[in-house]
C-alpha cells in the first residue's frame, strides 16, 4: 500500500496539522487516552475504488480534552472498505493522526475504525462509495448546519446519478495562483480537482442574493466545461431557503450550470437574445435532446426541430423557457415548485448535457411530461404565484472572467 505522506507531499501533510509517525517496535504508548476524535474526512462521497478527497484525520484527547501526542492509533477499514496509507499511526505534537483512505469496491456506506493499541478509545469514520466513475466534490461552509450540508450534497449528487462517466483530472501546478474571482476558494488537497468541484461560502457582504464564480474550466469539443465553481451566498438567501428539499433543488440547480447547462452552451444554443432582442425563438437543437423534448410532449410546441430556452428578459438564454417547461429542474421556474413537489431532472435536461460531452445515463432522469399550457400563450407572462415573485431569490450574477459577467435575476 503506498503511503502518500512517504510520496512528496510532506508540506501537504504539514498543513493538515501533521502527518504523525509510523510506528516501529516498541513505541506504542497510551497514557492516559479517554477519547479519539474525528477531526475532518468524515462522511465523504466518492466513486468505489476511489481514493477520497481529503484525508482522514483525528486527534487523542485526555480527560480535560486536551490533545495527546505519542498515543498509537490503529486503522482498520471495514468488510470490502477499501485500504489506508498506514495501518498504524503515532499522534503528532497537537495529538492528530492523518491517514489516506481508498474506498473498497461495496456500494453505499463503507467504515473505517480507528481504535487505541490498548483498545480502550475507539470512533468510526464512514464514507459512501457511489456507483459512477463522475465526482462532485462538495465544500462546504461552516455556517451551514449538518442537515443542510447533507441536503446541498444531495443536490450535488443527484448530478452522479446521471452522468456517469470519468472526466480527466485537474492538477494544479506548485506555482498555481487562482483567478482574482477565486481568491478565497480553498486549496484542493493534494492540488487535484477529480470532476468537479463545488465550494459554498456565506458572506453578508455581497451586492446580490448569490455570485456564482467559474474558478477553473477546460477547453471541450463544444464550448468550455468547467471544473471549479464558487458560490458565494447572503445568510437572508440562506435564511429563505426554509427546508432541505429547499436546499436540495437549489444545489441540483446551480451544479446543472456548473457543469455548463446554458453558462457554455456556446454554438448550440440559437438565436440568443442578445443577437435578436426580447421575444426571440430562442432554442436549443441538439437532436437527441429534441427527441426527449417531443417524447415529454413538446412536438406540438416546436414541430419537432428545437428545445424553447428563456427568452423573457429576465433568466434568458441560460434556463429551459419557463412557460413551457413549468418547474423542471433547469427551466427558469424552477422555484415555483409547491412544498413537497421535487422539480424534476428530466431527460430533457440530461440529453442537454451530454450534448456537451458527458456520459449519461438516460434511464435516471426523472419521470417528466411537460405542463398543459398553450403554446400560443404571451411568452412575456411571469410565472404563477404571489405577484408572479420567485419564490427564493433576488439576483445572482455568474462571473466567468473579467469581460464576461451575467446577471440573472428572479433566482
Amino acid at each position: 500500500m503506498r503511503d502518500r505522506c512517504k510520496r512528496g507531499l510532506s508540506i501537504v501533510c504539514l498543513a493538515l496539522s501533521g502527518c504523525g509517525a509510523e510506528l516501529g517496535p516498541g513505541e506504542l504508548s497510551e497514557p492516559e487516552l479517554v477519547a479519539i476524535e474525528i477531526v475532518s474526512g468524515d462522511k465523504q462521497i466518492q466513486g468505489r475504488g476511489r481514493d477520497l478527497h481529503e484525508p482522514v484525520v483525528v486527534r487523542a484527547v485526555d480527560a480535560t480534552a486536551t490533545p495527546m501526542a505519542g498515543v498509537a492509533l490503529s486503522f482498520a477499514p471495514g468488510s470490502g472498505s477499501g485500504s489506508v496509507s498506514a495501518g498504524s499511526v503515532v499522534t503528532d505534537s497537537g495529538g492528530e493522526a492523518i491517514v489516506f483512505w481508498t474506498l473498497g469496491e461495496l456500494l453505499g456506506a463503507q467504515k473505517l475504525s480507528v481504535t487505541s493499541a490498548a483498545g480502550s478509545a475507539q470512533v468510526t469514520v464512514s464514507a459512501v462509495a457511489r456507483q459512477s466513475d463522475f465526482d462532485v466534490h462538495f465544500v462546504a461552509d461552516p455556517g451551514l448546519t449538518a442537515e443542510q450540508v447533507e441536503a446541498i450534497r444531495d443536490g450535488t449528487e443527484r448530478w452522479t446519478d446521471v452522468i456517469t462517466g470519468d472526466m480527466p483530472d485537474f492538477h494544479l501546478p506548485p506555482d498555481y495562483r487562482p483567478p482574482d474571482r477565486c481568491l478565497d476558494a480553498q486549496w484542493p488537497t493534494l492540488g487535484l480537482i477529480d470532476d468537479m468541484r463545488i465550494e459554498v461560502r456565506i458572506r453578508a457582504d455581497l451586492a446580490s442574493s448569490m455570485i456564482v464564480a467559474f474558478c477553473e474550466a477546460a477547453e471541450s469539443p463544444v464550448s468550455i466545461r468547467p471544473f471549479w465553481l464558487l458560490v458565494w451566498v447572503k445568510p437572508s438567501f440562506i435564511a429563505r431557503l426554509d427546508s432541505e428539499s429547499r436546499f436540495r433543488e437549489w444545489m441540483t440547480h446551480v451544479t446543472g450550470h456548473g457543469l455548463g447547462f446554458g453558462i457554455f452552451w456556446g454554438s448550440l444554443l440559437r438565436n440568443p437574445i442578445d443577437e435578436a432582442g426580447v421575444g426571440a425563438d430562442t432554442h436549443f437543437p441538439d437532436p437527441a435532446t429534441v427527441a426527449a423534448f417531443d417524447a415529454a410532449g413538446g412536438g406540438e410546441w416546436t414541430g419537432g426541430s428545437r428545445v424553447p430556452v428563456e427568452n423573457a428578459a429576465e433568466n434568458r438564454d441560460v434556463h429551459w423557457r419557463g412557460d413551457v417547461f413549468g418547474h423542471e429542474i433547469m427551466s427558469s421556474w424552477y422555484t415555483m415548485a409547491m412544498p413537497g413537489d421535487s422539480p424534476p431532472l428530466s431527460a430533457i435536461t440530461v440529453q442537454s448535457v451530454a450534448a456537451l460531452g458527458y456520459q449519461v445515463d438516460v434511464s435516471m432522469a426523472d419521470p417528466y411530461v411537460l405542463p398543459e399550457t398553450d403554446p400560443a400563450a404571451d411568452e412575456t407572462r411571469r410565472p404563477p404565484g404571489a405577484g408572479g415573485v420567485p419564490r427564493y431569490g433576488e439576483s445572482v450574477e455568474l462571473i466567468y472572467d473579467g469581460s464576461r459577467i451575467v446577471g440573472i435575476v428572479g433566482r
